[in-house]
């Protein structure tokens, strides 16, 4: 959150406006670290976790309207068209190299029944032992795909959606460059805090 949290005390007194800056405090006593956010210009200093809570408040308010909700399906419906296509595609090499590895996994069987070298007939076995493991892997991912493509859609957008009705919830998990993203397309400017106590 450094950097994207405006001190409105600042900027209401006609000061320069100062973002906060997180940092861990004790209180000299015990080890027992308190995460704080501190003001450069006022010096004001805010917890942590009230903080993240007011946050959390502010966004699990914000509401979709019905135009928004749809506009924002048809977005991750683009999004997922493109992610299928690329299954497809990936399904498809699969396929092929499923087909190539079962020649080979045939021709291997073939030869192994002509050999007459029990020393060939080893090496010919531990070569089909690891065409089998090949295809058995290959075989894996088609069902991982395939099954991606049929319910992979709804789950993507079960998942979006949740994730966007419990932003609140979820928005301090977001790993920390995304959390500066996502806050500027929810808040184009900083977020302000003003000391209420």
């Amino acid at each position: 959150m450094n950097q994207i949290l405006l001190c409105e005390d600042c900027a209401s007194n006609g000061n320069k406006v100062f973002k906060f800056t997180g940092y861990d405090n004790t209180n000299g006593r015990t080890t027992k670290v308190y995460s704080r956010y501190w003001c450069r210009g006022c010096n004001k200093s805010l917890s942590r976790d009230e903080v993240h809570e007011q946050i959390k408040r502010l966004l699990n308010r914000l509401d979709f309207t019905e135009s928004g909700r749809k506009a924002v399906i048809h977005a991750l419906n683009q999004v997922w068209d493109k992610e299928e296509s690329g299954l497809k595609m990936q399904l498809s090499l699969y396929k092929q190299d499923l087909t190539k590895y079962e020649e080979k996994k045939q021709k291997l069987l073939d030869q192994i029944i002509e050999a007459n070298n029990l020393s060939l007939k080893d090496d010919l076995s531990n070569y089909l032992e690891r065409i089998r493991d090949e295809i058995n892997k290959l075989e894996a991912r088609i069902e991982t795909v395939e099954k991606n493509l049929i319910s992979g859609r709804s789950d993507f957008l079960n998942f979006a959606l949740e994730y966007i009705d419990n932003m609140g919830q979820h928005f301090f998990e977001l790993p920390l460059e995304e959390v500066a993203v996502c806050k500027n397309i929810l808040f184009p400017s900083v977020f302000g805090l003003i000391r209420t106590k």
